[in-house]
């Protein structure tokens, strides 16, 4: 790659982070896995990314490297914890090499991943809604029996006021019967 190639996809990069300054971290704590021995020519040898194969490529993989928090220099004796904004998360990764058919997979099995994360949650929408119907609808029964209680209490005062006044009238008209008769 000329100068010029590499100048451009700098140049490219940092476009390409243009207006996501909230969304990016700047710090300098990255894993990589390197393959000192990828080559069996002493003189093609040298520092290289492990390249993953479709045989690696698996949710294990992705969630082992997903798991680095920490880096480990040990020719420095020290260990560096990765944070962003003061939180601990995990290590930004860097220089991961894929084949062909091993990224391919990965997309698919982060695809499915996906897929079922999304139907999980609306499972889950789904779930608290009809308990909150199943809630609203209990209390609506709950109010239904106090007002078929209340009905029912009515109902009666209702019959009982009924005979009282059936009671009144006929005393009424037993004593206005015995009053014509003593006149």
């Amino acid at each position: 790659m000329s100068r010029n190639e590499l100048n451009w996809v700098w140049q490219e990069d940092e476009k390409s982070q243009e207006g996501l300054e909230a969304e990016i971290t700047r710090r300098g704590v990255t894993h990589t896995s390197w393959d000192i021995k990828s080559s069996k020519i002493r003189e093609r040898q040298g520092w290289h990314p492990v390249t993953y194969k479709l045989a690696d490529a698996t949710p294990s993989l992705i969630q082992s490297i997903k798991d680095i928090d920490n880096i480990n220099y040990e020719t420095e004796y020290r260990r560096e914890w990765c944070t962003s904004k003061g939180k601990p998360t995990p290590c930004f990764l860097f220089a991961r090499k894929f084949t062909r058919p091993a990224a391919l997979r990965l997309l698919n099995v982060a695809m499915l991943g996906f897929l079922y994360d999304k139907l999980q949650k609306e499972v889950i929408c789904l779930r608290k809604s009809c308990e909150k119907k199943d809630d609203y609808l209990n209390a609506k029964d709950e109010e239904i029996k106090v007002l078929m209680k209340k009905v029912d209490t009515l109902v009666r005062a209702l019959e009982v006021e009924s005979r009282k006044m059936k009671r009144e009238a006929a005393a009424r008209e037993k004593n206005s019967a015995a009053n014509v008769f003593y006149k």
